[in-house]
């Protein structure tokens, strides 16, 4: 039996091992996404049998739930999925899947799987090396960004957001969005998922840094590693500091690089054309695919 349970800004201990365990490097499978999304997707996490699964309310009221992840059977997780949507008189929709994960759901149903894709929840994938080094042509713009910066201000510094500048951190946040240029619905969805992670920074182990220029915070980033890629969650830059967003980009990557880091994943566009050409820009090795997958009911191998 599934039992669920919230998830809050508390729950990063338990749901860790199981990111930490899983290899396929999408956004949606770390705690900082998880906690981030939770109060917007009313989400809850189950564990079952070395399990996880994660339970959302999709925005069109659909439950949905997350492939499972863990290091026990992928098989009696789905089952206990299908006995848990039969008791509860709901579809079994699963959502995100992982592309390399659409199979394993189609060997545990008899019968059509309804599967859509949206490439707006696509992760951006990318080479480590290229985001630290930068080199060859097709980068020149972000390295003549860079240039016209460290001119300007070649005294700027990379430091780690610790307790001691939480404060000030979340002050340039704030002027951040007060002086944007875009405010909506969705500004406002970001406002507050920023600084759920800035107010409760300590606990949710993540990592983060910002550059100073001209004696002030310029641009801020923060993510974290899971096994071989680093997640970038949150990344803003002062529009008139020129090269800031380039300089924090880079820097971040470069301070939280190891050996065995081997990607740096960006996230999603949203379908915001701005991000989407950004994010472009930076010549992604993949686009990380997610899907939305319906299965026909009662008709799972253990129903």
């Amino acid at each position: 039996m599934l039992s669920f349970k919230p998830i809050t800004v508390d729950s990063g201990d338990a749901l860790r091992p199981y990111f930490n365990a899983q290899k396929y490097r999408i956004c949606d499978f770390t705690v900082g996404t998880a906690i981030m999304w939770a109060d917007y997707f009313s989400a809850e996490y189950a564990e079952y049998n070395g399990m996880l699964v994660i339970k959302n309310i999709l925005r069109n009221g659909t439950i949905a739930f997350s492939m499972p992840i863990g290091k026990g059977s992928v098989e009696d997780a789905l089952c206990a999925i299908d006995r848990y949507a039969m008791e509860h008189g709901i579809p079994t929709v699963f959502e995100p899947v992982p592309e390399s994960c659409i199979s394993v759901i189609a060997n545990h149903y008899y019968g059509e799987l309804t599967v859509r894709y949206s490439p707006d929840w696509s992760d951006y994938l990318y080479d480590k090396k290229d985001i630290i080094t930068l080199q060859g042509r097709k980068f020149n713009a972000q390295r003549n960004n860079i240039n016209k910066f460290r001119k300007n201000y070649g005294d700027y510094i990379y430091d780690p957001i610790t307790p001691e500048n939480l404060d000030e951190v979340r002050e340039f946040f704030h002027n951040y969005i007060k002086y944007s240029e875009h405010k909506n619905a969705q500004s406002d969805l970001e406002k507050e998922m920023t600084m759920k992670v800035l107010d409760h920074y300590p606990k949710l182990g993540q990592t983060g840094g910002v550059i100073r220029a001209a004696g002030e915070i310029v641009a801020i980033a923060v993510g974290e590693r899971v096994g071989d890629t680093l997640f970038v969650h949150i990344e803003k830059a002062r529009r008139d500091f020129q090269g800031s967003s380039a300089v924090i980009n880079m820097e971040f990557a470069k301070n939280n690089d190891t050996l065995c880091l081997k990607f740096v994943n960006r996230e999603e566009d949203m379908g915001d054309l701005g991000l989407r050409t950004a994010k472009s820009r930076y010549c992604p090795i993949e686009m990380l695919r997610k899907y939305s997958v319906t299965v026909p009911q009662g008709k799972g191998r253990c129903s």
